[in-house]
């Protein structure tokens, strides 16, 4: 993967097929493979001249991204934590988590929340994790039996940045990472909001159009490939579902 950047005065030339939407200059080099496993680079284009029958080519839709390893992040003024940790936690935030702002009296109390039913094994890591950064919070269940910790009132300004549900992203320094690092991010991120299909595809949702576009450009970087889909809305669900599907 790497970013390029040049003028360009024209019509761009679409090229869509069930598993890519890409839209290029018309000299942009296509690489692909023929029936045979051959390798094929032609022009944009003439995408549209090539075969799409019995044999239709296939496109190249993974890469080879090396990114660089961070050690460490500083997500606050005076607290430097392993990104690792940062990577997990954030995962797990975008997920399952959210800001709040409450007003009491002349005050405001701000706070971050994860909410946790099936894994709670997460709601004790990320515990570990605010109290190792020396963080005030608490955890309790609900009667729904949905365990809830609270707290870390320094992280809501960072936290809060990310938006609401509808438009969360995943941040630039998170892609600048390499694939193992990157891998833990999404893991965190699938462990909450992802499910597994039929043992063989595992599902991303999320309401967000940006966040689905960025596990989709993540999953490129640690060499998968994501589909995003939407799911249309009903009376109950008011908001567009977006899914990225990933195969094994």
């Amino acid at each position: 993967i790497a970013r390029q950047k040049r003028r360009f005065k024209g019509d761009a030339v679409r090229v869509a097929t069930q598993q890519i939407d890409l839209l290029v200059t018309p000299d942009h080099p296509m690489l692909c493979w023929d029936q045979h496993e051959q390798p094929i680079v032609f022009p944009a284009a003439d995408a549209k001249t090539r075969p799409h029958g019995r044999h239709p080519l296939r496109y190249w839709r993974t890469a080879k991204w090396e990114g660089t390893e961070a050690k460490t992040y500083s997500p606050i003024p005076g607290l430097i934590v392993l990104m690792d940790d940062w990577l997990y936690f954030l995962g797990w935030f975008l997920s399952e988590g959210h800001t709040s702002k409450t007003k009491v009296k002349q005050w405001c109390a701000y706070s971050v929340s994860l909410a946790q039913k099936k894994n709670l094994e997460m709601i004790d890591r990320v515990a570990r994790l605010w109290l190792g950064w020396g963080l005030k919070f608490s955890v309790c269940n609900r009667a729904d039996g949905v365990c809830v910790i609270k707290g870390a009132s320094p992280f809501y300004a960072p936290l809060s940045a990310f938006g609401k549900s509808d438009n969360k992203y995943a941040p630039d320094y998170v892609k600048d990472l390499s694939p193992r690092q990157i891998k833990i991010f999404l893991d965190a991120l699938f462990d909450g909001d992802g499910t597994m299909v039929n043992g063989a595809c595992a599902v991303y949702t999320t309401t967000s159009k940006r966040l689905a576009d960025d596990v989709q450009e993540l999953l490129l970087r640690v060499g998968s490939v994501g589909t995003v889909g939407v799911r249309h809305t009903t009376p109950a669900h008011k908001k567009p579902v977006y899914y990225v599907c990933v195969s094994h």
